[in-house]
């Protein structure tokens, strides 16, 4: 998911047809499923739109994103091996310090989710996983919100998550995944993911 198209975007059939080089009946059948799992809106009259997203649908997310992976964090520091630890590295060093282009922010995202992808492989668990993905396809959707100093601060707390899967720290691991996640939610829309909007 790249955040291309804001929430409220038109997704017109035959524009999208016309784009893909597809007929129109896959493209509304693959609307549908994009409706069925939130990422888009059909109203009649009015067509399909990217589904709008809210600041407690967000807060909701981090907020199951806090607790699922900080646990997986905390398993991964067990049972990760060298070779998943160098890939870790790996991701670390592809996030743009500050990313000044559209194409940089994807690239970043991309590299954000590589790492947080690996800890969640590590710690083996279909069913936490299936949660996760359903938090992040909201907060990827918010991605175009995040002030550009956020993904140097990011950088710095994955090296410290790093370190304490390196030490086999599981409780530390713990505690930082759960800081990482809870200052991507605060730092990005003034929210602590335990607070409901408007409180």
């Amino acid at each position: 998911m790249t955040s291309q198209l804001l929430p409220g975007t038109p997704l017109p059939e035959a524009q999208l047809s016309e784009q893909l080089n597809v007929s129109r009946t896959p493209i509304r059948e693959a609307l549908r499923i994009l409706e069925s799992e939130g990422l888009v809106e059909i109203k009649a009259r009015r067509g399909a739109h990217v589904a709008q997203i809210s600041l407690e649908d967000v807060r909701a997310a981090y907020e199951v994103r806090e607790w699922v992976e900080s646990g997986m964090a905390a398993k991964a520091a067990q049972v990760m091996d060298a070779e998943a630890l160098a890939k870790l590295e790996a991701a670390i060093e592809k996030l743009s310090v500050e990313p000044d282009t559209h194409e940089a922010v994807i690239y970043a995202a991309k590299a954000d989710t590589e790492f947080h992808d690996l800890i969640i492989e590590a710690a083996s668990n279909q069913l936490a996983k299936e949660l996760i993905d359903q938090a992040r396809a909201t907060t990827a959707r918010a991605a175009y919100f995040i002030p550009p100093e956020r993904y140097s601060e990011s950088r710095e707390e994955h090296k410290a998550i790093l370190r304490a899967l390196r030490e086999r720290n599981s409780e530390e691991a713990r505690e930082l995944m759960c800081n990482h996640v809870r200052a991507a939610a605060n730092r990005r829309f003034g929210l602590n993911s335990h607070q409901k909007t408007g409180a």
